[in-house]
């Protein structure tokens, strides 16, 4: 009698989920290289602060259910050492972030091909070093010394008609269009991160950094009613950029009566 040597095909686990229809045609690489694609697009189609919040904890709790799954499932060891590594690195991050003002994205890579990578929404940001494409350099033109304003007088102004409500006042270089933006300082956690670290844990608001576009017609009418020793026209415009910073930011002005009085006193102003 012969003994079969015909190699026995492995069973298959009838429990086991089994890829149906057009997507059992697709490789099993090319799943994984789809899956990782919604992955990464995914912090890009949260709607506000909430559900980015929302979509970190559930990535998070992702990890630590994949390396129990490796640990218990795969190796049948029984450990609770990356739950504890996974404690200890939250609550490190959170302790220098909100304790010790340390960015994030100092737990992220610095630096790509040898160029230092840098927040856009935190500290002062030099764009000196970023050379203008041909067509940007051509629509430069040099500003009128008759129509130049003086800079240091508009800071102060501003500064002083917000006072208690902005860290600092400075001129904006990242900004086109926009007459001012909100910015985090060099220290503090980014405002972004803040907002989100708030929905967990309520923490003691920092004050934002007003950055404001010298060459805006707004930022030009509080030159000329500071010239003009109208301080009542100067407060209203300085708070009408702030709370123009917290809206482009998805925030909703600390008093919007008074914004919308605001809004309503520099219309009809314009039109008398």
């Amino acid at each position: 009698m012969r003994a079969d040597t015909t190699p026995s095909r492995p069973l298959e686990d009838p429990a086991a989920p089994q890829a149906k229809g057009w997507f059992a045609a697709i490789p099993e690489s090319a799943r994984w290289a789809l899956g990782a694609a919604v992955m990464a697009a995914l912090p890009w189609l949260t709607l506000n602060d909430y559900q980015h919040y929302l979509l970190n904890i559930m990535m998070i709790n992702i990890i630590l259910a994949v390396g129990l799954n490796i640990v218990k499932g795969f190796c049948g060891q029984v450990t609770v050492g990356h739950i504890a590594l996974a404690a200890i690195g939250a609550y490190s991050s959170a302790v220098l972030t909100v304790n010790f003002g340390f960015s994030f994205w100092t737990s992220l890579p610095l630096e790509f091909e040898g160029k230092p990578l840098k927040s856009l929404s935190q500290g002062d940001v030099d764009f000196d070093a970023v050379p203008l494409t041909d067509e940007q350099a051509a629509e430069e033109e040099p500003e009128d010394a008759a129509s130049a304003i003086d800079e240091a007088v508009v800071l102060a102004a501003v500064k002083s008609a917000l006072e208690g409500r902005v860290s600092d006042v400075r001129s904006s270089k990242r900004l086109t269009e926009s007459p001012a933006c909100l910015i985090a300082g060099q220290s503090g956690p980014d405002r972004r991160l803040e907002r989100i670290l708030a929905h967990a844990q309520p923490l003691p608001a920092s004050l934002p950094v007003l950055e404001l576009n010298m060459k805006h017609h707004l930022v030009r009418a509080i030159s000329d009613a500071r010239a003009a020793g109208t301080d009542a026209i100067v407060t209203d415009l300085a708070s009408l950029l702030l709370e123009e910073g917290q809206i482009l930011d998805g925030e909703i002005p600390a008093d919007p009566a008074a914004f919308a009085q605001r809004i309503n006193r520099l219309i009809a102003r314009g039109l008398s």
